[in-house]
């Protein structure tokens, strides 16, 4: 398959993707039928799947020299990330932000996107999948992440069954354990989180896409 039919072929899919999903919104959630929303997230899910998977393999699996944390359960974590989203009804909409730090305190990676999400829930899913992806493409194979989403927490930590939304995230991250990631979400105060949802606050005033590192700073 030459890499045209590849990038033609992942376009498709995400197209069709996020037409099902709006469709659900719009069935299940009653959500206005908007042709930009597709759009958007047709544009949002094709960049960062195009950054994490269209890579050689070994780029999952590459060793990585980095600081190891431990956790109180007795696992090592090579990295924490935060993430948190917020919403606002005027201005741009939702976003959400992440923040990945070493057990040096230093910032390993980050991101910061105003997003389609229709509500804060379903912007901090994107936000723990598109980390979680950042971190596998980096070479971080277990990962620590915090939230103060209760809901969230119980999904990931399967105490709770997810609804339709949920189990598309669910799906994302099945994907990156098969490619060797370990996770753990687990629940903290929204003081522990202030800084990275300041970030998102930002990014419902403009419409912001960043990510660092190797993503470059666009401002629309």
């Amino acid at each position: 398959m030459t890499p045209d039919t590849t990038n033609f072929l992942q376009i498709l899919f995400t197209t069709l993707w996020s037409i099902w999903y709006h469709r659900n919104l719009v069935v299940h959630d009653g959500l206005q039928p908007n042709p930009l929303d597709v759009v958007l997230m047709t544009q949002n899910r094709y960049c960062r799947y195009q950054n994490a998977f269209i890579k050689d393999e070994s780029q999952h699996f590459q060793s990585h020299n980095c600081s190891i944390t431990q956790s109180s359960a007795g696992r090592t974590w090579q990295i924490i990330i935060k993430i948190a989203s917020a919403r606002r009804r005027k201005k741009f909409g939702t976003a959400y932000a992440f923040e990945a730090k070493n057990r040096g305190g230093e910032i390993v990676f980050k991101g910061i996107r105003s997003c389609a999400a229709i509500s804060v829930a379903d912007a901090l899913q994107e936000a723990l999948v598109e980390a979680s992806i950042k971190a596998s493409s980096l070479g971080y194979q277990q990962i620590l992440l915090l939230s103060c989403c209760k809901k969230l927490v119980q999904v990931c930590s399967r105490w709770r069954t997810p609804d339709w939304k949920e189990s598309i995230m669910m799906a994302d991250l099945s994907h990156l354990q098969q490619m060797g990631l370990v996770y753990k979400l687990i629940f903290v105060p929204k003081l522990v989180l202030s800084n990275v949802w300041q970030l998102a606050v930002m990014a419902t005033n403009m419409p912001i896409q960043y990510c660092w590192p190797s993503m470059a700073h666009v401002v629309s």
